[in-house]
């Protein structure tokens, strides 16, 4: 038992010498001298100032280049690199004394570098991705100089990336459209497809119509809306990956709207900054059709005489895309409105009284217009009456707008004819003084007849019609105007073949002084010289002439109008008779010349 103590014990104190001895021999060690390797020491620290936030432009790195050895750099080259991450972008890259480029993104200088000194710094200026990540880290490097420790010449960077949200819109709608139509609708989504919720700031919704679409409601839940402008805006944060409520967007379609439309929308705010892709467009295909319309309703004459006969001439317009279906009529409704008898089924007129309809025309092509006269057989009684105009496609329900098919009613006084024969006591002849003299100095006003042209002496006769239109109302709208006198014979050679043209002059009221017959009426003044023009075609032995609006006012509604019958030359110079003989108001009731006024009053 003692031999066994006795050699653990020897051998547990052989093991603390070795220990003790190792131990000394490391710290021994220890204070031996070492060598260090002399020479300069690049290192680069690269530097920012807070972070940056996608879409941010002129962002800055600062690079730092020192010497930290105990020697200077030896006058070779010295060279930066920066290796910028995915979504930053160089836009500058200089320093005072350093040589820089962006492609590569190096700066360069061989000037020495003493011993603990450092050259000026290096701005790097860069601009941030819109869709760049939460983290980058930036590297750069400094080599060269005769650097003898490499190992310490590269830094890093690490920047954080504020990121925001990225709005994007879709507009749709379902279906084609058809011209006419109404209430019909698109839907516009907003949604965040950025890295970051909106900030708070207004989100904005415009939307761009195009012709042909009329906007008559525009909401959305949570949305403000403004119909006049087509804007829809809102300020709650929107989650990234999250949509806003749609909106909805009704329009009506017009008549003539385009086969092929689009409408565009666009959306801004919320603190995006990616604008390439705010808009979006949406194709929509218009189905044609055709669009009867009335653009205008003529009557002929314009004041109808009651029970006579006249014309309500109508224009009817395809202002649709397409031909019609079918043929075209137009209808004539006196006093009622068609559209209290239009079929609830069919869409026809159904009638339980006359109606008068134009000659049918076929089918009318599209932006094509044509007028057809209809005519009013019996004419109007007399009073006021509502002119109704109906056109259809055979009542097909066809059109791309129903409910424009009748013309807003004309209302019409039907007009007097009033005939004025002329007054015998004033009428008469007047001749020339001598030829070409311009005067006149012999007149007859009792005579049955009139002459026009010239005597044997180359004296130019004129005739005087006096007619008493103090008959038209005062408010009368005077609408036709005949001057009617029967043809006798004539004397000599016809005056119609020598003396060129039979003219009226007029006067509203009497050519001279006093109502009576004077020789100054020759030559006195006219107001209208002449006021119309007389072929030698007679009707059943009568000249007529009607006389043009301009005349009208002419007139003379408190009195006296008159006329005066020449030819516009004074004579052929023959030496002979050559004069044109008509009945004058002496002569009997049947043959009397006449003054037709056909009017109405408002």
């Amino acid at each position: 038992m003692k031999a066994h103590k006795v050699f653990f014990l020897r051998a547990g104190t052989r093991v603390l010498q070795l220990c003790i001895m190792g131990l000394v021999i490391i710290a021994l060690g220890a204070f031996r001298p070492v060598l260090a390797v002399g020479g300069p020491d690049l290192t680069i620290v690269k530097s920012h100032v807070g972070n940056f936030t996608e879409g941010d432009t002129g962002k800055t790195y600062t690079l730092t280049v020192s010497n930290v050895g105990d020697a200077p750099t030896n006058g070779t080259t010295i060279t930066v690199a920066d290796l910028l991450p995915a979504g930053l972008t160089a836009t500058g890259f200089s320093g005072t004394g350093w040589s820089c480029t962006l492609d590569p993104l190096e700066c360069t200088r061989t000037d020495v570098l003493a011993a603990s000194g450092s050259f000026s710094d290096i701005t790097l200026t860069v601009d941030v991705g819109v869709d760049t990540a939460a983290l980058l880290t930036n590297e750069a490097s400094a080599t060269g100089g005769g650097d003898a420790t490499p190992d310490n010449n590269v830094d890093f960077d690490e920047t954080t990336i504020v990121q925001v949200a990225d709005l994007t819109i879709n507009k749709s709608h379902t279906g084609n459209f058809t011209q006419g139509e109404q209430g019909k609708t698109y839907t516009l989504t907003v949604t965040n497809n950025g890295d970051g919720s909106t900030d708070g700031s207004t989100v904005t919704v415009t939307d761009t119509l195009p012709t042909g679409l009329t906007a008559t409601a525009l909401s959305g839940t949570g949305w403000g809306c403004t119909l006049g402008t087509l804007t829809c805006t809102r300020s709650d944060a929107l989650a990234t990956g999250l949509s806003y409520s749609p909106i909805t967007l009704t329009v009506n379609v017009a008549y003539n709207t385009s086969a092929s439309i689009t409408n565009q929308a666009a959306v801004s705010g919320g603190g995006e900054v990616d604008t390439s892709n705010n808009a979006d467009s949406d194709p929509t295909t218009v189905i044609q059709k055709s669009d009867l319309i009335i653009t205008n309703v003529t009557l002929s004459p314009a004041a109808p005489i009651p029970g006579e006969p006249f014309d309500i001439n109508v224009t009817v317009m395809n202002r649709g895309g397409v031909v019609t279906e079918s043929i075209v009529y137009r209808d004539i409704f006196i006093d009622r409105n068609p559209m209290d008898f239009l079929d609830p089924v069919t869409g026809c007129v159904s009638i339980d009284a006359d109606y008068f309809r134009a000659d049918l025309n076929d089918t009318m092509p599209p932006g094509v217009s044509d007028t057809k006269a209809v005519s009013i057989t019996g004419g109007l009684s007399l009073g006021t009456h509502q002119i109704w105009v109906y056109t259809d496609a055979t009542c097909i329900n066809g059109e791309s707008v129903e409910n424009n098919n009748a013309y807003v009613p004309i209302t019409i006084v039907t007009g007097t004819r009033l005939t004025i024969k002329s007054g015998g006591a004033y009428d008469g002849w007047i001749r020339e003084s001598r030829e070409t003299s311009g005067n006149g100095n012999q007149l007859n006003k009792t005579s049955t007849l009139l002459y026009i042209g010239d005597d044997a002496s180359n004296r130019q006769y004129r005739s005087i019609l006096s007619f008493n239109t103090a008959g038209v109302p005062d408010n009368a709208v005077i609408t036709k105007v005949s001057l009617k006198f029967k043809h006798v014979g004539f004397v000599g050679t016809n005056p119609f073949t020598t003396h060129v043209k039979l003219l009226v002059d007029m006067r509203k009221g009497v050519f001279g002084t006093f109502i009576a017959l004077q020789n100054s009426d020759f030559k006195a003044f006219a107001n209208r010289s002449p006021a119309a023009t007389i072929s030698k075609k007679t009707i059943n032995g009568w000249y007529m002439k009607l006389l043009g609006s301009a005349n009208f006012s002419y007139i003379n509604k408190t009195g006296v109008t008159q006329f005066r019958l020449r030819f516009s030359k004074d004579d052929n110079n023959d030496f002979g008779s050559d004069f044109l003989k008509i009945y004058s108001g002496n002569a009997g009731a049947v043959n009397r010349p006449q003054l037709v006024i056909e009017y109405y009053v408002p």
